[in-house]
């Protein structure tokens, strides 16, 4: 297992992405804190990932644009768990869809190659002395 009693926040984890790397990391032996918009889309992730044995994921809805949000949760799950070794951002920020790119404006493509990372980067909002051997991962 390569992520065995490694600690992962993954945000946007109701949505297909978000919920594939949450299910992965699941198997691999993470302890997982899931967040997102749709309260009942990351209940369903937590209960499949239940099924499949290990610890019950944390779900929390919160708003990742938001830093001190985003900030309280991270603190919430240093105090839980004692860290964060993991945190993967699969949020998504005004997806360009149902245009082939042949099609597409190039200002339109190029608004979503440009997606507002300074502000992400807060995404996991852990502060110091709570990383233990992780990096960040942003999607």
């Amino acid at each position: 297992m390569l992520l065995k009693d490694r600690i992962a926040i993954v945000h946007g984890a109701g949505g297909f992405v978000g919920g594939a790397v949450a299910r992965t990391f699941a198997e691999e032996g993470a302890r997982l804190f899931l967040t997102g918009r749709r309260e009942g889309r990351l209940a369903a992730v937590a209960e499949e990932i239940g099924r499949l044995g290990g610890p019950e994921p944390g779900i929390a809805r919160l708003d990742v644009t938001d830093p001190e949000e985003v900030g309280r949760h991270a603190d919430s799950v240093v105090s839980e768990a004692g860290r964060v070794d993991i945190v993967f951002n699969a949020v998504s920020y005004g997806d360009v869809q149902g245009a082939p790119l042949e099609r597409m404006p190039f200002d339109r493509f190029a608004a979503r190659s440009r997606p507002p990372w300074p502000r992400s980067s807060t995404l996991s909002g852990p502060r110091p002395g709570t990383w233990r051997n992780g990096a960040p991962v942003w999607c």
